[in-house]
Parts: structure tokens; sequence; C-alpha cells
């Protein structure tokens, strides 16, 4: 704060106002007085068309990865494994060093059909595009970068080990690593066997990185995963397969993102959540690498152990 020319620090406390916005306020009954919040560097990113910011990460050393979806031509490019806008929207990856200031990488990642880095769904005769926005970026092994969305087109840059090669319905899920200066590592689709509708898809999809730098995959779906593995816990979708039913998924895969090494579904007898609505998945790990999930459900079968309600 600022009183009479001086500059003192003083504690701040967060205040929801009654039009659901949130400011900051002295902390401990200050008399009003003006306050300024200080930031090492604030910037604009971006072009001349749209774009949305997905996720953020900050790494050991400092350095800020930001993903997300643009519908700029001009989008900021440097070392780009793609440097150009393929549809009217792709996935944008980019990493900043420490003081904000120097852009290290940023690519552009897309097919001809379209990609985003947030969920959507079906409405009538219409996609829609979720607000809400999934943890769609996770940190790997030598400062590599996962990111996840969802893609319509079928010539989306994928890698020879793919887990997946090809999307077996209109809308699919997508994994795809980045290294550390902006290479594509693996690029995978993810997505479910195509039943007598095709609208169903994977989305928000949540990512973790296990103890052992296997990538955690966690989301909802209507359909069966192609690529599950046998033995999970739940092996078999326990909801009826159609667009307003979903239950969740949670896969295990290789760092490369070329195997999957376990999985299962988990759910009940009623629905996880509607793909209409576009509550995120919470998934973490803990020091044991065991993983942990949290929902919301419907379902008053859904499997219990040790329950505190």
């Amino acid at each position: 704060s600022v009183k009479n020319g001086d500059t003192t620090e003083v504690p701040i406390a967060q205040r929801t106002y009654s039009d659901g916005s949130i400011g900051f306020i002295p902390a401990g009954g200050d008399a009003p007085r003006p306050l300024y919040i200080s930031s090492e560097f604030a910037t604009y990113f971006g072009g001349s068309g749209d774009d949305w910011g997905g996720s953020l990460i900050v790494d050991g050393d400092g350095q800020i990865s930001v993903s997300g979806t643009t519908a700029s031509f001009d989008f900021p490019v440097k070392n780009a494994f793609q440097a150009s806008l393929k549809a009217e929207e792709d996935i944008f990856v980019s990493r900043f060093d420490a003081d904000g200031r120097t852009l290290l990488f940023s690519t552009y990642y897309g097919g001809s059909g379209g990609e985003w880095a947030e969920g959507c769904w079906w409405k009538g005769a219409t996609w829609e595009h979720a607000n809400a926005m999934a943890a769609n970026m996770a940190l790997g092994k030598g400062k590599s970068l996962y990111i996840n969305g969802i893609t319509t087109s079928h010539d989306l840059p994928l890698t020879a080990n793919a887990l997946q090669k090809s999307c077996s319905t209109e809308r699919s899920g997508f994994l795809a690593r980045f290294s550390s200066t902006g290479a594509l590592l693996n690029g995978s689709s993810l997505s479910a066997r195509k039943a007598c509708i095709d609208r169903c898809l994977l989305g928000p999809i949540t990512l973790a990185i296990g103890i052992d730098s296997a990538l955690i995959v966690a989301g909802y779906t209507s359909l069966e995963i192609e690529c599950m593995p046998a033995g999970g816990y739940q092996p078999a979708l326990v909801v009826p397969s159609g667009p307003e039913h979903s239950t969740i998924f949670v896969l295990r895969l290789s760092p490369e993102c070329d195997v999957a090494l376990s999985g299962t579904y988990f759910g009940g007898d009623a629905i996880e959540k509607t793909l209409n609505d576009w509550d995120e998945i919470a998934v973490a790990v803990d020091s044991h690498g065991s993983v942990i999930i949290a929902s919301s459900t419907a379902s008053a079968s859904i499997p219990m152990l040790a329950a505190v309600d």
C-alpha cells in the first residue's frame, strides 16, 4: 500500500463481491487506501483472432508452459513443429523462460478438421463448446509436455508408435507429447468404439504423472474405450450407451503414450455425469503411486470402501 508517498507491504485478504467478482482488500481491518499488487511481469499473448488459454505449468526452472486453442492465423510461433494454422481452430503449445520475456518455443498442433483444448457436446444439430477447462497439460520427464484435447481431424499429426492411429468416432480425444524444445515426440488418438451413434466422445480429460513417469489419463466416456486393457477393477461399462450417459475411465499409459499399461471404468448403475454437464474430473497420484480421482455421481451403487458418508 502507499501512504504519504511511502510504500509499505501489508497482508491482504480475498473478497468475493455480490456480483461474483473477486478482489483483494487489506487484511486486519486497515483503513481503505490504495492497494497495489506487484508482479514480475505481465503480457498479452495471441494473434488477431480468438485465443483461449487452457492450462499453465511452471517447471522447476521457473519456465512457463501454456496451452489452449487458437483461431489466429498469426499466433506467435517460434521453433515450431507446426508453423501455421491448418483449420479454423487448432491447439497451441508455448513455453516462456522464467523472466516471461523470452519465448522459447511456440507451435500450432492440429489437422484439417479442427482441434480444441476444451470439452464439447452435441446440442441439437450443432456442436457446442464448454468453457470448463480440465488440466489438459502435464509435465513429464526431461521437461516434456503432454497435452490432450478434442479433434475432428483424420490427418492429425501422429507418430509411428501411436497408441491409436485413427479415430473411430466423429470426434475423438487425442494425446500429444512435446519435447522441452517443442518437437513432437508422440501423438496418438484416443477414442471410443463406434456404436449406433457416434456423437459420444471423451472429454474433458485430466492428466497426471505417476511416480514411475507413466501418464495417468482420467475422464468420462459413454462408449467402450478402444485401448482399455483387460483385467481392470471394472472391466466393462455399467451405464447404457448413449449421448446423455457416461461413466468414469482411468488409463495408465507408458511415458511414450504407445502402450496402455492398465486401466478401468468406474461407475454405478446411474450416470456419473451427463455430457451436457462439463464438470471436470480431478485426478492425483500420491507418494505410493496410488491414483486418486474425484467426481460427481448420481449412482447409489457406485463402489464404496471405508466410506465416510
